[in-house]
């Protein structure tokens, strides 16, 4: 039901890596600041406030999000870091912060080995 209100589009995975790329620093590894920034500017957006409204420490739901919102605000995400977030991912990590931590974790992780079977 979910898909005919919000539709997934996927996007070419060259434009994925060029999203995600914009989150490394200049080692390559995820930079925390960027991606930080990058979930506070998608929470702002998504409750109409301006990025330093956002308090990066509380909870999402005490900053005004619903569940409706965090259906949204993860797309938002996953456009902008170029990753297929879990659907759980707000509810398990509540905060800016933890949203960002996790983020950083995802784009730190080395790409899932493929399984040879012969």
């Amino acid at each position: 039901m979910l898909a005919e209100v919000a539709p997934v589009q996927t996007e070419p995975a060259d434009q994925q890596e060029a999203r995600a790329g914009r989150l490394l620093g200049e080692n390559g590894e995820p930079d925390p600041e960027r991606v930080g920034e990058t979930v506070r500017t998608a929470v702002a957006a998504q409750l109409g406030l301006s990025d330093g409204d956002v308090d990066t420490a509380s909870p999402l739901v005490e900053i005004g999000v619903d569940s409706i919102m965090t259906v949204g605000l993860l797309r938002q995400l996953e456009k902008r870091t170029g990753l297929p977030l879990p659907p759980t991912l707000l509810w398990e990590y509540p905060t800016v912060s933890a949203v960002a931590g996790r983020i950083v974790e995802l784009l730190a992780a080395p790409a899932e080995d493929t399984v040879v079977v012969s």
